[in-house]
């Protein structure tokens, strides 16, 4: 690996920011070449450059790795009973969350009691994706356990240094190569035998002070940009839920013809309240030729290719839009029961189990598709219902509201076809329906391009915050210290 040492800085001034890139993107290449995805050993880094002083160790010799706890389901006991043994879901973005708890009445050895330099480490898990995340113990989480699927990295170098050394594409890159389609572990003999970049000890402070406040930029950057997004789909709620209930603002309506200040009725549905005179409110069952949903063991049907079979995961409660990112196709039967369940254009679709509501509405290139058992096909009168005003009065949070009130079966909620049936909404004349789904598809499109932005800033970001760890931790940052 040929890296050159960036122009001595100051402490805290980081290298710019397409530097950074660029020597990460290097380093990325080096790793990636020097392995396959079948071979089960270590990368050697050890005839790499460093700088000055540096030299590459392999973790068994700056750290102690330890095993977690193994436990039985009839040692979980309340909090105020025992110890807290943190697991994969206590490590979040790099920080301990102590929302999701588990505590344990056993006898625990000392060494299995973390400690506020203890690094905490998912070592098992069964989602590869897990694998490798790390977070430092904190005072808050000192004195507890941690699970047999974790392991706790004990430092004898600086702690925080070496945080952010398993933080990097460095040590994801080396503990990926021990990752397979089956095997999602790193045993103490794989953690022991990665090599890491070792500076001067004070060096080591040095980087891990100017990462600490570096990447607290960043992620605060980065939290302000999720707040934007969450602030965008709750705007984009309330717009919705306004505008199927009340109709358009006052400008829109003028501009469709309609009367910009109806005069407003009691609905006569308690939780829904005014809407115009003009307005119905009935049971979706009045407006819709039929509601269906397909049925069990279309999985003995799937197949590489032919008509697209609609699952919950296609659906969104963010669009009416279908997601054909994970698409599954069948080959259905040549019977009624194949014809019951195919989607034409324009019929709604609605997930009935697990996340209730999310909805789309069947564009032209899906016709002939077929749905599953978790989704509801209804089919709109055309009428009565415009199938994108229909969609829209099931993102609203009236319609949403009565799914969650109708849900059932314990620890797997679920919807039958005579709830669908029997969902409240509010019906104007189909022609105003019209200028309402119009209305709402332009103005959720831009609230949509707004959070794509503000999504790939957050991407920017991360790769961002990402290189420059890997930069600093391999020494293409020259950060001064007192020797």
């Amino acid at each position: 690996m040929n890296v050159e040492t960036a122009t001595p800085r100051r402490v805290g001034t980081p290298c710019p920011r397409d530097a950074v890139a660029r020597s990460c993107d290097a380093l990325s290449e080096t790793l990636g070449g020097q392995r396959t995805a079948h071979q089960a050993t270590v990368v050697s880094f050890s005839s790499s450059p460093l700088p000055d002083y540096w030299q590459w160790k392999k973790l068994k010799y700056v750290a102690r790795v330890l095993i977690g706890l193994t436990y039985s389901p009839e040692d979980v006991t309340d909090s105020a009973d025992g110890v807290l043994v943190l697991r994969s879901s206590n490590v979040q973005s790099g920080n301990i969350d102590l929302r999701d708890c588990v505590y344990v009445n056993a006898a625990i050895p000392e060494e299995l009691r973390t400690r506020p330099s203890d690094i905490l480490l998912c070592s098992r898990n069964g989602s590869r994706a897990l694998i490798g995340k790390c977070a430092r113990i904190g005072d808050q989480a000192a004195g507890a356990s941690f699970g047999a699927f974790m392991s706790v990295v004990r430092a004898y170098c600086d702690n925080d240094y070496l945080f952010w050394v398993l933080s990097s594409h460095l040590f994801e890159s080396q503990s990926g190569s021990f990752l397979t389609a089956t095997i999602n572990q790193l045993t103490t003999g794989t953690l022991n035998s990665i090599e890491l970049p070792l500076p001067p000890l004070k060096a080591q402070r040095a980087i891990a002070a100017h990462l600490d406040r570096e990447t607290a930029k960043i992620d605060l950057l980065i939290a302000k940009k999720r707040e934007l997004i969450e602030k965008l789909k709750e705007q984009r709620s309330a717009l919705i839920s306004r505008v199927v209930t009340r109709g358009l603002p006052p400008e829109a309506a003028k501009a469709a013809g309609l009367n910009p200040n109806p005069p407003m009725k009691d609905s006569g549905v308690e939780w829904l309240g005014e809407v115009p005179e003009h307005w119905r409110v009935v049971q979706l069952k009045r407006v819709v030729d039929f509601v269906t949903s397909g049925s069990r063991g279309w999985a003995n049907f799937y197949s590489d290719s032919g008509s697209i079979f609609v699952r919950i995961g296609n659906l969104t409660r963010d669009t009416l839009v279908v997601d054909l990112t994970d698409v599954q196709h069948v080959t259905p039967p040549v019977d009624s029961e194949g014809e019951r369940t195919r989607v034409l254009e324009g019929d709604l679709l609605l997930s009935i189990t697990a996340y209730l509501g999310s909805v789309a509405v069947a564009p032209s290139e899906l016709q002939n598709a077929y749905v599953s058992q978790h989704v509801a096909l209804a089919r709109p009168r055309n009428d009565f219902l415009d199938a994108r005003y229909g969609g829209y009065c099931v993102l609203s949070d009236f319609v949403q509201g009565q799914l969650a009130s109708q849900g059932y079966g314990g620890t797997k909620v679920q919807l039958s076809l005579d709830d669908v049936l029997t969902l409240w909404i509010p019906l104007p004349l189909v022609d105003e329906q019209r200028h309402i789904a119009r209305h709402l598809d332009l103005q959720c499109d831009k609230l949509a391009k707004l959070v794509v932005c503000a999504e790939t800033v957050i991407t920017s970001l991360t790769e961002y915050r990402a290189a420059l760890i890997t930069a600093a931790v391999t020494g293409q940052i020259e950060i001064d210290y007192v020797a």
